[in-house]
């Protein structure tokens, strides 16, 4: 028994020494593949190193050997890099006006990629080469290539360019975009006004509206205008040239032009400024449906001298010409609504015949119930306009005492004949009453 459990200590202890054996023998093993590994990737990126080296080399000997020759443009056009474009680009390098040439004249345009195209120029616009920079620019649109030379003029910031290459070739309207949306400085005025003048004799009178516009030149702009069938604009533009340049001008004669012309909006500004409120705020009252603006008349009826316009100003007013002159302009639904909210309907009496010709809904509904206790006109009235809530009046009528409002009701009961099955008893007790009249 004891002989047995010493040979089973024996045995595990035996296997313990084997495991740290094996153990051991895996960590040395480990280390020396970490070791073998670490000095294999140093080898690596030695030899990596060594090939850079050696490529950088390849590339200046290449250069030295072959600077003159259209293969190594084409080297560097397609290599794109812009170290190696720096170096031969360098003020120094003797070939560099040589290069450049080559690069102009035949490399670039025989060039498929864009994007060969943006890295050489800003190449060149790294080197300061504005002039060689413009050459090549120049060249893509000489050669009509496929590339938007435009687009990568702006791409790399080169609006200048982009702006003169366009200006000198005639393409007026791509100069305009960049004139406008990437320069865009009002000290270009000359610049403006000189390829407007050029779109405008080319006949490109939409984009001369925007460079007249830009520049304030209200001459040019009202010709283009007219041209382009947009008269409005041209009133407009005519009435801001006189709200800015009002001081220069003879005053007593653009008012009489005004007058000629019926702009009165006009008249009324130039009359306000002239100091002549007299006649400024008679011409608001007399034109009121295209001068009218109440915070001016408001400023100019104080200042008059005749105090007989003051009188005449509240006559306008109660006699409604304000209402009546503005028919044009405003919604008469909307007019109705604001009156009966303020219980003031019989004050636009005269408003209301004035439109009722529109047959609207509203005005109609709005003038007969001015005229409820008004038998003939009433009839008139819907005789004449068919639109309002027959139902409706027809039910107000059913009080009334008089018999000839009794015989309105069935007539407007005959209008409406699709509802007679629901005004049976309306049109019962009406006949009782007509019966006991």
């Amino acid at each position: 028994m004891l002989a047995r459990e010493r040979h089973g200590r024996y045995t595990r202890r035996t296997e313990t020494e084997n495991e740290v054996r094996q153990k051991a023998r895996l960590n040395r093993r480990i280390d020396f593949l970490s070791f073998e590994w670490n000095k294999s990737k140093q080898k690596v990126l030695a030899l990596k190193s060594k090939i850079d080296k050696m490529e950088n080399e390849l590339n200046e000997r290449y250069i030295s050997l072959l600077y003159v020759s259209l293969a190594i443009v084409r080297y560097l056009i397609k290599h794109r890099d812009l170290t190696l474009w720096a170096r031969v680009l360098d003020q120094n390098n003797m070939y560099r006006r040589s290069l450049t040439d080559q690069i102009n004249a035949v490399a670039l345009p025989e060039s498929i990629d864009p994007e060969y195209v943006s890295v050489t120029v800003k190449a060149f616009m790294a080197a300061d080469l504005p002039i060689e920079l413009m050459e090549l620019l120049a060249k893509f649109i000489l050669d009509n290539t496929a590339f938007n030379v435009a687009e990568i003029a702006v791409k790399n910031g080169l609006y200048e360019e982009a702006f003169n290459i366009y200006k000198k070739h005639g393409e007026n309207t791509n100069a305009i975009n960049v004139l406008i949306e990437h320069i865009g400085s009002i000290d270009r005025a000359s610049e403006f006004a000189e390829i407007g003048d050029r779109c405008y004799d080319d006949g490109l009178y939409a984009a001369a509206k925007i460079l007249f516009q830009s520049i304030s030149n209200w001459t040019r702009l009202a010709s283009a205008l007219v041209y382009l069938g947009e008269y409005q604009a041209v009133v407009d533009g005519a009435y801001e040239h006189l709200r800015l340049f009002w001081p220069r001008l003879s005053v007593s004669n653009v008012i009489r032009a005004c007058d000629e012309a019926h702009l009165w909006k006009e008249m009324v500004f130039l009359y306000e400024n002239y100091g002549e409120f007299d006649n400024g705020s008679l011409a608001m009252m007399n034109h009121a449906s295209d001068a009218w603006e109440l915070s001016r008349f408001k400023d100019i009826i104080v200042k008059v001298s005749n105090v007989e316009i003051y009188y005449k100003a509240l006559k306008f007013y109660m006699d409604e010409r304000l209402l009546v002159s503005l028919t044009p302009r405003i919604y008469h639904t909307r007019v109705v609504q604001m009156f009966h909210k303020a219980d003031n309907l019989p004050l636009i009496k005269s408003y209301l015949i004035s439109v009722q010709g529109t047959n609207n809904e509203a005005v109609n509904e709005a003038y007969n119930d001015i005229l409820i206790e008004d038998d003939k006109p009433l009839r008139d009235s819907f005789d004449s306009f068919d639109k309002f809530d027959n139902i409706g009046l027809a039910k107000r009528l059913e009080n009334m005492s008089f018999l000839s409002f009794g015989t309105l009701q069935l007539i407007y009961i005959k209008k409406t004949s699709s509802e007679l099955t629901r005004l049976k008893g309306l049109a019962r007790g009406l006949c009782e009453s007509i019966i006991c009249a």
